[in-house]
């Protein structure tokens, strides 16, 4: 989101201090109150970074983009007095600023969606104002509408994927990021080129917008330096990646991940901050990754859904996932939905044969379970 008119538009609200003696701290409070009178106030989050509301939801400001609106809004309460370019000025506002809109921050709503045209309550389907008590970090790119539907979109996902309940799955797994259940899964799309992986990344990402998703790896993430990487994943809603290194990674931090349990994380110059309210995983990949984690805990973190059918050249059509895209998402958003409630109904995922299978490969490897099968009495499978 370009954010810079809407912090012009603080800029302009500021009053002039001239002639009165303001200190650092503050200049600063006046411009939150400011801020606040005009319904866009700042706040700083669990990631220690200063976020705007924007009248639908909070935005991230950068580093560089708060000095210099610090610099212009300082300046112009100033009346273009006070030396605002100096470095001591600025880097006083900027220090000073995070701590005086520093509040209690709570999680995102996980029983409300935030569309473009209001909030859904979940509890009654009742669509309501816009509201930054909700602490929304996003807001879908298109308007809710209950009686939408999605014919294209199935009609693509029966052809690649035609096992219903691993659809199910699919559906669930979007829908729970909408709840707050613990079900500790990351989902793995798997299957060799050209079977409609890549479309189904691409759909959802345009679903859930391209500024709430991550793109980080598994190895950068339980890396060495995966503090930096988890960084990115704050208040976002899906990471998605198709570069999944095949060799082995961290097990435990996968693990934590998965699980939605606090993270550690840094941002270029920030101190570590600890995240609760981070992304859910898709993973999008030809091979599936080696571990040195043979637990029952590490394999059951996975949601593995085969993409087995390979589709003709002469039927790929490039433009499919725009197409969809193009007139699709509000009825998508009503499969998730309905996913959702499954989810929720259910308090896990639909069994999927399919997937179960999958796993169970994954696991145990074809060539053990092929060897166990050929010692089996008739009968026995």
């Amino acid at each position: 989101m370009n954010y810079r008119p809407l912090l012009q538009y603080i800029i302009s609200s500021l009053k002039s201090i001239v002639g009165t003696k303001e200190s650092i701290a503050g200049a600063c409070d006046k411009i939150q109150q400011t801020a606040i009178g005009i319904n866009h106030p700042f706040q700083t989050f669990e990631d220690q970074c200063v976020y705007c509301y924007t009248g639908t939801h909070w935005v991230r400001i950068e580093d560089f983009e708060l000095k210099v609106f610090l610099k212009y809004a300082y300046k112009r309460m100033s009346g273009d007095k006070i030396k605002a370019s100096q470095r001591e000025t600025i880097e006083g506002l900027f220090k000073q600023f995070p701590y005086t809109v520093m509040g209690v921050t709570m999680e995102q709503d996980k029983e409300k969606i935030n569309f473009l045209n209001g909030t859904l309550d979940l509890k009654n389907g009742n669509l309501i104002q816009h509201s930054c008590q909700n602490y929304f970090r996003y807001v879908l790119p298109y308007n809710y509408a209950p009686n939408a539907t999605c014919q294209m979109f199935m009609k693509y996902l029966d052809r690649v994927l035609p096992d219903k309940d691993t659809q199910k799955v699919l559906a669930e797994y979007i829908g729970w990021i909408f709840t707050s259940l613990k079900l500790e899964k990351c989902l793995f799309l798997y299957g060799s080129g050209r079977n409609g992986k890549s479309v189904f990344v691409d759909i959802i990402e345009a679903l859930l917008g391209k500024e709430n998703i991550s793109h980080e790896s598994l190895s950068d993430m339980c890396g060495e330096n995966g503090d930096r990487s988890r960084a990115n994943l704050g208040g976002k809603l899906l990471n998605t990646c198709s570069d999944v290194a095949p060799n082995a990674f961290s097990g435990d931090i996968f693990k934590r991940i998965a699980s939605g349990e606090p993270i550690s994380s840094r941002l270029l110059y920030k101190d570590v901050a600890t995240l609760t309210d981070y992304a859910k995983m898709i993973f999008c990949l030809n091979e599936l990754p080696k571990t040195n984690d043979k637990s029952n805990g590490y394999f059951r973190r996975f949601l593995i859904a085969p993409f087995g059918v390979q589709i003709p050249k002469q039927e790929v059509d490039p433009r499919l996932a725009e197409k969809i895209i193009s007139t699709e998402l509000p009825g998508i958003m009503n499969w998730v939905l309905e996913g959702r409630r499954r989810l929720i109904t259910q308090s896990g995922f639909t069994e999927s044969s399919l997937c179960q299978k999958q796993l169970e490969e994954y696991r145990y490897g074809n060539g053990i379970r092929k060897k166990v099968n050929l010692i089996l009495p008739d009968g026995f499978k």
